[in-house]
C-alpha cells in the first residue's frame, strides 16, 4: 500500500481534474478487461456495506441485481476508466464536506443549503463571501491545527469551488449528493442515460480507502491490462494555484506532492 499521509490539507481541484483527463486520454487503451479475484472481493464488500445488491462477475462483464431482481449489466471497462478519476472524485467529495460543515455551522436546513449554494454560485455579497472564508478558516484551524501556513490557500480553493463551477467542470449545486455525476460523465465522454453507474463506481472508489488505494493504477486490479505510457500516477500539477484576497494576512507554503490530501484522508477515517 502506498503512503497515504499528506502534508497538504487540500489539493488544487482544477489541477487534479486536468491531470485525470490527461492520464485518461493518453494512457487508456480500449480492450476487454478481466478483474482480479482480490478486486472482485473488495468491490463486493464495498457494495454490501451500503446496499443489499447481489453482484456476479463474468469474464468481461459484471452483473448487479437489486433487491427487486432488477439487473444492471456493467462492462468491466467501466471499472478501469472510473479509476482514472478517483483522485478527482476523492478530492471533490472532500471539498463538498467543507461546504456542508459550513452549512451546519450556519444552522441551515436542506432547502436553505441549496439556496445558499446557489447564492454563492451566482451573486454573493461581500459580507457573504467574507463570512464563508472566515468559517472555512475556522474549520481549518480546528481540524488541522498544525497546518497554519496552508490556511490561505485552502480557503481560497474552497471559495473557487463554491463560486466558480467551471473550475471543476461542475453543473449540479454543491449541496447535492450526486454533484459528481455530471463532471465525471463529461470527462469520461459517456452517455448519461445509459452510463451513470460508471460515475457511481468512481464514487464508491472515492468513499472506501482500501479501494481508493487499490485502484490508483488500473494494472493493480486487472489481469494483463495494456496501457500506454503516460503521466506518472502520483504526480500532481500545481502550476495553477489560485489565490483570492483574504480577510486575513498570511502567505501559502508549498508542500510535497502526494496521492491523497490530509483532508481526504481524514474524511476516509471518519467514515470507518
Amino acid at each position: 500500500m502506498k503512503n497515504t499521509h499528506s502534508l497538504k490539507i487540500l489539493k488544487n481541484l482544477h489541477s487534479v481534474l486536468e491531470l485525470a483527463k490527461s492520464r485518461y486520454q493518453s494512457e487508456y487503451v480500449p480492450q476487454d478487461v478481466v478483474l482480479t479475484a482480490q478486486f472482485q472481493e473488495d468491490f463486493r464488500r464495498c457494495i454490501l456495506k451500503s446496499t443489499s445488491n447481489k453482484i456476479e462477475y463474468l469474464q468481461h462483464t459484471t452483473i448487479l441485481r437489486n433487491k427487486n431482481g432488477q439487473v444492471t449489466y456493467i462492462p468491466n471497462q467501466w471499472f478501469v476508466v472510473a479509476s482514472y478519476f478517483v483522485d478527482f472524485c476523492t478530492e471533490l467529495l472532500t471539498y463538498q464536506r467543507f461546504f456542508l460543515e459550513i452549512c451546519k455551522r450556519k444552522c441551515l436546513s436542506k432547502p436553505q443549503m441549496n439556496e445558499y449554494a446557489l447564492t454563492l454560485r451566482s451573486m454573493p455579497t461581500q459580507f457573504e463571501k467574507d463570512e464563508f472564508l472566515l468559517l472555512a478558516l475556522e474549520i481549518c484551524k480546528e481540524k488541522f491545527p498544525n497546518y497554519e501556513n496552508e490556511y490561505p490557500q485552502v480557503v481560497n480553493y474552497l471559495w473557487r469551488f463554491v463560486s466558480d463551477y467551471s473550475w471543476w467542470a461542475g453543473s449540479k449545486a454543491i449541496d447535492r449528493g450526486d454533484l459528481y455525476v455530471s463532471p465525471l460523465l463529461s470527462m469520461l465522454n459517456l452517455v448519461a442515460a445509459s452510463s451513470s453507474f460508471a460515475a457511481e463506481i468512481v464514487n464508491l472508489y472515492a468513499t472506501d480507502l482500501e479501494l481508493r488505494v487499490e485502484v490508483d493504477d488500473p494494472r493493480n486490479f486487472t489481469e494483463g491490462l495494456r496501457v500506454k505510457e503516460g503521466i506518472p500516477y502520483t504526480e500532481e500539477e500545481t502550476s495553477e494555484d489560485y489565490i483570492e484576497t483574504l480577510p486575513i494576512e498570511s502567505e501559502p507554503q508549498k508542500r510535497i506532492k502526494i496521492s491523497i490530501s490530509a483532508a481526504s484522508l481524514e474524511r476516509f477515517h471518519s467514515n470507518l
